[in-house]
């Protein structure tokens, strides 16, 4: 959903690559999206 592999979005967890600015807006909006979410809600 935030545009990256799951591989690369590893790394940015984990601390080894820094992701860019507009990489960290997408995950940000990404992870708002999903944390207000109904449960009924279908999945992407």
């Amino acid at each position: 959903m935030a545009g990256t592999s799951a591989s690369r979005l590893s790394t940015y967890v984990n601390g080894l690559v820094t992701p860019s600015a507009t990489m960290m807006v997408r995950i940000r909006r990404v992870t708002e999206y999903v944390q207000n979410r109904r449960p009924d809600d279908k999945k992407r």
